[in-house]
């Protein structure tokens, strides 16, 4: 221990310069000579049409660089990006020469993990989209939620091939906890993979309302049956149904804006009892309906 702090202490200026000098020559020669480095460079996409958007790419490649020490540090110093032009690419998969990427490096050999990659590119869609807000939580006894309307138009725009089969969005989910009286609130939305949308906060309103009970009778009930056999009872009905929800959604609600059915398409023939399905207008609900379940024989 002596010995190492008498290095250190004992003429400390000329020892450190020695080693100043020392670590320069060692650079001096390392700078000089040829090695290997191996890096992954990350890809940046250029000149891709107006009218088409990337949706699968290769967003970095490995690459292995020979030379000189002192142009090997610049490389590892510098964050280096292969150029990627898109221009003549066409919908679908298109394969990508790795020589045909541009590399920036100077005088400086290097060679790519893979000869080629491939890039997956879509016509870009735009179209307004509905949002949905999932409910948590309960409202305080007595209310119910009579709408909830959003202020702000959103339109995504993404692959055709994605965002054809989308219309509608979901939002984060709004808590009504013994909420009572209609409020607004910003709330965050969130896209598919690849979708990008016009904003991703929008403003709602939730309209709230006291709540109403009411019966309907003799709804009749509608058979899908895609092979159109015979079944019995050819018409049968719904004796009861109590709905409840908001007063003034309920109290507007006619019989035609209710639909029952029964789907028997995937029944064999023979005796089934069967419950029925009720689709009614949003922020109305059942309470219960007399009888649940019907006897139906299919021939």
């Amino acid at each position: 221990m002596r010995i190492f702090l008498n290095f250190f202490l004992i003429d400390p200026i000329r020892k450190i310069l020695a080693l100043i000098f020392a670590f320069g020559l060692w650079f001096f020669v390392a700078i000089d000579t040829n090695y290997l480095y191996t890096k992954n460079v990350i890809i940046n996409y250029t000149g891709l049409p107006e009218s088409y958007v990337l949706v699968d790419s290769l967003s970095q490649i490995r690459v292995t660089f020979s030379g000189r020490g002192r142009a090997l540090f610049n490389i590892w110093a510098s964050p280096l990006r292969a150029i990627c032009s898109l221009e003549d690419v066409r919908v679908g998969e298109n394969d990508i020469l790795t020589k045909d990427l541009n590399l920036p490096v100077g005088d400086v050999n290097f060679t790519y993990e893979k000869k080629s990659f491939s890039v997956m590119v879509d016509e870009k869609l735009k179209k307004v989209v509905k949002v949905k807000v999932p409910i948590r939580g309960q409202l305080k006894e007595g209310y119910s939620i009579s709408g909830i309307f959003v202020f702000d138009t959103v339109i995504a725009t993404g692959p055709k091939g994605i965002l054809k089969d989308i219309s509608e969005i979901c939002s984060e989910s709004l808590d009504i906890k013994n909420q009572f009286t209609t409020f607004e609130k910003e709330i965050k939305i969130y896209p598919p993979p690849h979708i990008q949308l016009s904003t991703y906060v929008i403003r709602i309103k939730i309209e709230i309302d006291t709540t109403m009970e009411r019966v309907f009778t003799g709804l009749p009930i509608k058979l899908l049956d895609s092979r159109k056999r015979q079944v019995s009872p050819r018409v049968f009905s719904l004796d009861t149904l109590l709905l409840a929800g908001a007063r003034q959604r309920v109290a507007a609600l006619k019989e035609d804006d209710i639909s029952i059915r029964i789907n028997i398409s995937s029944l064999k023939s023979g005796e089934h009892s069967l419950p029925a399905e009720i689709i009614l207008p949003e922020y109305i609900t059942p309470v219960y309906s007399i009888p649940r379940r019907f006897r139906i024989k299919i021939y």
